[in-house]
């Protein structure tokens, strides 16, 4: 077909980036054409030629996708959506002989879902050309040879044809890549966002010390020797489209190849690119080689927390760009506080340089003891981090080492041992003598050491720690945190006479993106594994390492105790069981049947062996897996006097919960009278229901529940070793006013 429709300078085209990179996108379209542009979010717009289209498909290293837009339409019922697709001319763009798929973005008003628009989409450019020749396009998912892109407004939408195959972010050099690699393309804006082109341009030197496979400084090489990115990738999609202009591509071809010939043989600054990990430096070799930029790279192991490499602090300023390793996504077991300052020392051993670090959790750049220049979000795939750039003075004073830092810890830690030492000394009795075989001994009592040191003394194994390091508050300095974390974990075993393996560290720290509490170790201890300790008359089985909680909930020991003497010849329920613990102390009382409900089959897995433990059958004790209110309702659901009553009813459900299998998300302040109200409808005459919770700002609705006589009993079952937080929980007991 002639490609005569597509001769016009008035051709519409979206490119996408990247939430957060769309400045980059902009700086760079800005350098490539020489058209107005029209700014929007995840990408940027502008009308041109092919030729234009060519040259930023070639040549941009941000964009994720180059689109020409081809309708935009007002939308007032789903019939609206198939004819507007169906009346495009898809024929003028592509054969049946070709594959397609469409995928759509936005929220429709008018149509159901996405999932529907797609498929109402399809249909009206299948049934375009089944009725023009006869045949139609195939669709499929993986690899198609257009992409059409419905995104839908409030009461709109508009169709794109993206015929670039896949995604622009792919170069084809990327053979190897270590864990958690970083996307080309916003390796690639990070160093936009940094003024790499006019640092490069004049001759300035480049280091990644913590480069991995590579791909930020090979980024960098690409952009100082003017290499078009797209001249490695080794489909060109778009070659297809029946609009394409050889001529033109041709010419746009040779022009990025000519430039690169040319930059190359101008560049004249160096690219130093370090990593600890050999794996990691020989994956970045390849890649580079595989990019055709292995020759203006020099590759080197280097160790952040060695300090500035000779070589590097001759070069002339230039740019440090480096992508940290993080807990979310990489199980790392270096100190990441310790890192970031180390890497701060770093960057202030270079007067003159200019330097950005991606950062998953923004508070680390405090670590780091610099003031950043700014702090814009980017999104790294599902993670938001943060981008902090630095400019570094010419009289920069260079970071004290850490061995300076840690003078000032020396003084507090004798008074951390001292006061475990006490706290142990007063509790250990209390706890032999009571068969506690796990306590608290430390939470947080001096303000300079914000850990909570656990024992566990168990059946078989000696004596265990579990240490839970709380994240500093913002006023704290960071680094002088982690070196009394670091302090604390190696006075603890001479305290307690323990092995250093028989301490578990985990750092307690809130995520950004739902203020849940992240698994991490950076601990002294790997294991794994059940042990045992004693409970009342029985056992219990924690896991230290594998899980933020290890299983039992110390400070609930006492609710479990009362329920275990009020339990013989009762029938309990425990709803949100975890690992069934009450449970457990409610049958070693004596209970008729105890019925536990959780969502988790690890919890109830735990569950089970809890009850083995201690030689109880499972013939009269329930494990349910299902979602608790649902499980409620269903129980409700039963004509009254069919329904199971309980004597004893625990219900102590988490502050939030967005379990997969659950069909709704609950939040105990929202929902606790309705769940309190469905609980007690299963209770028998006579019968109580304990409702506990360890959200420190809930508020009971008393006035929503004057039905019950309730009693605070948060005091009454406060545990010994939880006497200096007393906030750590909060009980109420139910029972009706009026029989039923």
């Amino acid at each position: 077909m002639s490609n005569e429709l597509f001769a016009t300078d008035r051709l519409e085209f979206f490119v996408t980036c990247p939430l957060g990179l769309e400045p980059a996108l902009v700086t760079e379209l800005q350098s490539l054409i020489d058209r107005p542009l029209k700014h929007g979010s995840g990408g940027t717009g502008f009308h041109g030629t092919l030729e234009h289209f060519y040259k930023v498909y070639l040549w941009s290293r941000v964009a994720n996708r180059i689109m020409i837009v081809l309708h935009r339409g007002r939308l007032r019922e789903q019939r609206d959506l198939y004819q507007q697709v169906h009346d495009l001319p898809w024929e003028q763009h592509f054969t049946p002989a070709q594959n397609f798929m469409v995928r759509c973005t936005g929220k429709p008003e008018v149509v159901n879902n996405t999932h529907f628009a797609a498929l109402l989409a399809k249909d009206a450019v299948v049934d375009r050309f089944r009725e023009r020749s006869g045949e139609r396009p195939s669709v499929v998912t993986d690899d198609p040879d257009y992409t059409i892109t419905v995104h839908f407004g409030r009461n709109n939408c508009a169709v794109y044809l993206d015929m670039c195959g896949a995604g622009l972010h792919k170069r084809g050099y990327r053979a190897h890549s270590t864990e958690a690699p970083l996307r080309e393309n916003i390796a690639a804006a990070l160093l936009i966002m940094n003024d790499w082109p006019r640092i490069a341009a004049a001759g300035g030197g480049f280091l990644d010390p913590m480069c991995g496979s590579g791909t930020i400084v090979i980024e960098a090489a690409l952009m100082a020797a003017r290499i078009a990115p797209g001249l490695g990738r080794v489909r060109h999609s778009l070659t297809l489209w029946r609009g394409h202009d050889r001529e033109c591509w041709e010419q746009a071809l040779e022009a990025a190849r000519s430039a690169g010939v040319a930059g190359r043989a101008a560049h004249g600054g160096a690219l130093i690119a370090g990593d600890r990990e050999r794996k990691a430096l020989q994956a970045a070799r390849d890649n580079a080689a595989n990019a055709g930029v292995e020759t203006l790279i020099t590759f080197t192991a280097m160790d952040v927390s060695a300090g500035l490499p000779a070589d590097v602090a001759q070069l002339t300023p230039g740019l440090l760009v480096t992508n940290p390793p993080y807990g979310k996504r990489l199980s790392v077991a270096a100190d990441l506080q310790t890192l970031y300052y180390a890497l701060g020392r770093m960057i202030s051993a270079l007067p003159g340089w200019r330097a950005a670090v991606l950062l998953e959790d923004g508070n680390l750049v405090r670590a780091m003891r610099l003031t950043p220049e700014s702090l814009s979000e980017v999104k790294n795939g599902p993670i938001t981090c943060q981008l902090a750039s630095f400019e570094v003075a010419a009289e920069q004073q260079m970071l004290p080492d850490l061995e300076t830092v840690a003078g000032t810890v020396d003084e507090n830690a004798q008074a951390f041992v001292n006061r475990v030492r006490k706290n142990r000394k007063h509790l250990e009795k209390w706890a032999r003598r009571e068969g506690i075989g796990c306590y608290r001994v430390y939470d947080k009592d001096l303000p300079e050491f914000a850990l909570a040191v656990d024992v566990y003394d168990t059946v078989a194994h000696g004596v265990w720690l579990h240490v839970q390091e709380y994240e500093a508050p913002k006023g704290v300095d960071p680094v002088k945190a982690r070196l009394r974390l670091t302090a604390a974990c190696d006075l603890l075993p001479e305290v307690f006479a323990i092995p250093k393996n028989q301490v578990v560290l985990k750092t307690r720290r809130r995520q950004t993106d739902a203020g849940q509490y992240e698994r991490r170790y950076d601990s002294y201890d790997q294991r794994g594994g059940y042990i045992v300790v004693r409970e009342g008359p029985g056992v219990l089985l924690a896991n230290l390492s594998d899980y933020l909680d290890t299983g039992i909930f110390l400070d609930s020991r006492d609710i479990r105790a009362m329920i275990r003497q009020q339990a013989p010849a009762k029938r309990f329920l425990n709803l949100f069981c975890y690992t069934a613990t009450a449970s457990v102390q409610a049958a070693l009382g004596g209970a008729a049947a105890t019925t536990s409900v959780d969502m988790s089959n690890t919890y109830l897995e735990w569950a089970r062996q809890n009850f083995l433990a201690n030689d109880l059958p499972l013939t009269h004790h329930a494990l349910l897996k299902a979602d608790c209110l649902q499980w409620l309702a269903q129980q409700n659901a039963i004509a009254p006097a069919q329904r199971t009553r309980y004597d004893i009813i625990l219900l102590d459900p988490p502050t939030v919960s967005r379990s997969k299998g659950m069909d709704s998300m609950l939040d105990v302040q929202r929902d606790h009278v309705q769940l309190i109200y469905d609980a007690m409808r299963l209770l028998a005459d006579g019968g109580v229901l304990y409702f506990c919770t360890n959200y420190r700002r809930f508020k009971l609705d008393h006035e929503a529940l004057l039905k019950f006589t309730i009693t605070d009993i948060s005091h009454r079952t406060l545990p010994q070793d939880f006497a200096r937080n007393k906030k750590i929980h909060q009980c109420w007991q139910f029972v009706r006013k009026e029989q039923s």
